[in-house]
C-alpha cells in the first residue's frame, strides 16, 4: 500500500505526561480519483455537504452545531463501510489493492478537510478533555486521540491521549516510529516535502498534533498551548511549537496497511 504519514505532535513529553488509482497526489487531485471510484456514498457526498462551506476558514472560531458534526462523522462512517463492503466483496488481489488506495485518499480527506475544520478555534487547556469542537476545551494529546477516534479507528481515546508520545504512536501504528533530533522546521519541512506521503503524526518534546502537506505547504494542524491558545492551522516554518522542540518523532498513518486494515474493519 502507498504510504501517506501523519505525523503525530504528541500532547505528551516523550517521556512523560503532557495534559490530559495509482500515486497519491499531495497537491489535492487525490479528490478527483476518490471521487471517481467512491460515487454516491464517497468523497462527492462529503464535497456536496452543506457543511463543507461552514468548515473551510482555517483560523475561524464559531460555535458549531453539535448536529453537524455529528452528520459528518456518519458521512465519514458511511464512505468508509462502503469501502469496507467493497473490499470484502473483491475477488482478486488486483480489486483490493485499489480499494486500499482509495481509502488512504478518503482517510485523508475526511480528516483533513471534513472533521478538522470544525475544531477551529476551540480552545486549549492543559486538562482539556472535550469531544465536541467549539464547546469545553481540548488538551492537544486529546485533540489528535479524539479525531482519530471520531474517524472511526478503534482505539483507547483517553489512555493514549495521556501516553509518552512513543508509545502512543506505535500503538495506533503498530510500527515505531522515526525518531529526529537537531532539525528545525524549516529542515522538517523539507523532509516532509522530500517524501511522497502527504499526513503525518509527530511527536514533539511537549505537544501533539497533525501535519499535512498540501498546497506547495506542509501545515501544522494542533491545539495549541501557545498564543492564541485554540486549535488552529499554521505553517510548519512558521510554527514556534515547532521551533520549540528539540526532537520530531514521526510515525506513518495512512498507507499503513495495519492502520487501514483498523479502519475498515478488515483485520
Amino acid at each position: 500500500m502507498r504510504t501517506i504519514i501523519i505525523v503525530l505532535l504528541a500532547g505528551i513529553t516523550l517521556v512523560g505526561f503532557w495534559g490530559a488509482a495509482g500515486k497519491i497526489d499531495p497537491q489535492g487531485s487525490v479528490r478527483l480519483t476518490a471521487e471517481k471510484h467512491l460515487p454516491g456514498v464517497g468523497l462527492g457526498l462529503l464535497e456536496n455537504s452543506a457543511l463543507q462551506k461552514r468548515t473551510r476558514h482555517p483560523f475561524a472560531r464559531t460555535v458549531l452545531d453539535v448536529q453537524q458534526y455529528e452528520e459528518m462523522k456518519e458521512q465519514v462512517r458511511m464512505m468508509r463501510d462502503e469501502l469496507r463492503a467493497r473490499y470484502l466483496a473483491a475477488e482478486s488481489d488486483a480489486e483490493r489493492k485499489q480499494v486500499e488506495l482509495e481509502a488512504e485518499v478518503a482517510f485523508t480527506h475526511a480528516l483533513r478537510d471534513q472533521l478538522i475544520p470544525f475544531w477551529y478555534g476551540t480552545t486549549w487547556d492543559f486538562n482539556g478533555t472535550t469531544r465536541t469542537p467549539g464547546n469545553g476545551k481540548i488538551a492537544c494529546g486529546y485533540f489528535v486521540t479524539t479525531l482519530l477516534e471520531d474517524m472511526g479507528l478503534t482505539l483507547d481515546r483517553v489512555r493514549l491521549a495521556r501516553e509518552a508520545s512513543f508509545n502512543m504512536m506505535r500503538e495506533v501504528t503498530r510500527r515505531d516510529p522515526v525518531w529526529m533530533s537537531g532539525r528545525t522546521p524549516k529542515s522538517l519541512s523539507e523532509w516532509v516535502r522530500g517524501r511522497q506521503a502527504s499526513v503525518y503524526i509527530i511527536g514533539l518534546d511537549f505537544h501533539t498534533g497533525f501535519l499535512f502537506w498540501e498546497k506547495e505547504s506542509v501545515w501544522f494542524v494542533h491545539a495549541s498551548y501557545l498564543a492564541p491558545k485554540v486549535v488552529l492551522k499554521e505553517r510548519v516554518e512558521g510554527s514556534a511549537a515547532l521551533a520549540q522542540s528539540r526532537v520530531f518523532v514521526l510515525a506513518e498513518l495512512v498507507g499503513n496497511e495495519d492502520v487501514m486494515g483498523n479502519w475498515l474493519g478488515i483485520n
